[in-house]
């Protein structure tokens, strides 16, 4: 399978941007420092050349990730393990291969699921993983009927509401260099791939479930997530979480109580 390895200083300034756009508490990153979990979202940019941007925003598949055919991308969910710190303002490498390509028949047409492995090293270390599953959907069709969402009955023990503003979406594409148009270009979002405006980056609804679960009391050992709705821009939403024996379980709510995402915190020690 395809392998790709990307290399990055993890420079500070860029996680002081991070911290920005997240609306943590102001803080001024320097080297030496830690980088926080999940926040590697933020390096390790593929930086591709304006010709080898699709219609989407992303890089065209075909070259890393393998082309099936299939536009419309989604990130779906993943699982990671915390192994050792990062530390800002060093060399470090994102080794990433291509797991398995599964493609099949869907509800609502063929689709095609990616599962890609990414390991981050720094000095000989590995520090991180994380096995990241894609999806790939057919073209949208303005005839196709609106789909259905699960909703929860369940009370969280631990909630507390958010809501993301259209600047926060943009920052955080900014930060992470995620060019897909869903999250920023709204007649994209509606007429080419069928939202209803445009939408929360599932990245940033998990990182939002992490740093939920550590407020909480959790430090996080591994963590899995799953996009199951989408949730758009200035929609409210209600970040929840129960305790387990092992950690935590967390969901976000969208409104009416649409489950936009599920997650699982294994915690430091369990």
């Amino acid at each position: 399978m395809a392998e790709r390895i990307l290399d990055d200083i993890l420079d500070p300034v860029r996680a002081t941007a991070m911290n920005a756009v997240l609306g943590l508490p102001r803080k001024e990153f320097a080297a030496g420092d830690m980088l926080p979990d999940f926040w590697h979202q933020a390096y390790f940019w593929e930086i591709a050349t304006e010709d080898r941007i699709g219609r989407d925003g992303h890089p065209k598949p075909g070259s890393f990730i393998p082309s099936t055919g299939l536009p419309r991308r989604m990130w779906a969910g993943g699982h990671l393990d915390f192994m050792n710190p990062i530390i800002l303002g060093k060399p470090a490498q994102k080794i990433s291969r291509i797991k398995a390509v599964d493609e099949k028949q869907g509800r609502t047409g063929n689709l095609a699921a990616i599962m890609v492995n990414h390991e981050i090293v720094q000095d000989g270390v590995t520090c991180l993983r994380e096995d990241q599953t894609l999806i790939y959907r057919e073209a949208y069709d303005p005839e196709e009927g609106k789909p259905s969402y699960d909703h929860t009955l369940e009370n969280p023990q631990f909630a507390e509401e958010v809501l993301f503003s259209a600047a926060q979406l943009f920052r955080y594409s900014a930060v992470t260099l995620n060019g897909h148009r869903i999250h920023y270009d709204a007649p994209y979002a509606e007429n080419g791939e069928g939202f209803e405006d445009v939408v929360v980056h599932g990245p940033l609804l998990a990182q939002h479930l992490i740093t939920f679960a550590q407020k909480n009391g959790q430090k996080v050992k591994r963590f899995q997530y799953r996009a199951t709705a989408p949730l758009t821009v200035m929609e409210p939403a209600v970040l929840c979480a129960v305790k387990t024996g092992g950690g935590m379980r967390l969901w976000v709510e969208g409104p009416e109580r649409r489950v936009c995402m599920t997650a699982e915190v294994i915690a430091d020690g369990a």
